[in-house]
């Protein structure tokens, strides 16, 4: 009983202390629930995306640190198809870019023969023409966001993209 009694005292008599200890203890804990939270909540929105995609296998270069940014040889993709329980193989590349605007938004590359675009149903507009390099899909949250439609243009990386595709578009 001594040691809390000690405990108990300090307590009382330093209430500025002890409060600014209170609350900084307070603001640790409430930004480890918030980053817990948002981290689970990325990890549930990848997962549902990976399984609306019909997606069963990532393939990502041992000892890569960034996943979206990591690179695997093209010539691993052809080995890939020829495993005889493989059904499809597409590339995809990953990165998070900052527009003009200042919103940083996450970018997915297909490659022109990519069965994803097969499996894009659009609600409305068209597909970026084969072989052009400057046609881009847009989601409804960033169209909504900036404004676009289809016929506009997006300024990642400095360069100039027309947008192919009206905000509503999902992937079945």
């Amino acid at each position: 009983m001594h040691y809390i009694t000690i405990i108990m005292r300090n307590l009382l008599i330093r209430p500025l202390r002890t409060s600014i200890t209170l609350m900084c203890v307070a603001v640790a804990v409430g930004g480890f629930s918030i980053l817990t939270g948002l981290g689970r909540g990325v990890e549930n929105a990848w997962n549902d995306s990976l399984i609306k995609q019909g997606t069963h296998i990532l393939a990502y270069r041992k000892g890569v640190i960034n996943l979206l940014t990591g690179t695997i040889d093209q010539r691993v993709v052809h080995e890939i198809r020829k495993i005889s329980d493989v059904h499809t193989v597409a590339m995809e590349l990953l990165d998070v870019v900052t527009l003009e605007s200042g919103a940083s938004v996450l970018v997915r590359g297909w490659d022109n023969e990519s069965n994803l675009w097969e499996e894009t149903k659009l609600l409305t507009g068209h597909l970026p023409v084969k072989g052009s390099l400057q046609d881009v899909v847009i989601g409804e949250g960033l169209a909504d966001a900036l404004a676009l439609k289809p016929g506009d243009e997006i300024s990642p990386f400095g360069s100039k993209l027309k947008v192919s595709v009206s905000p509503k578009w999902i992937i079945s």
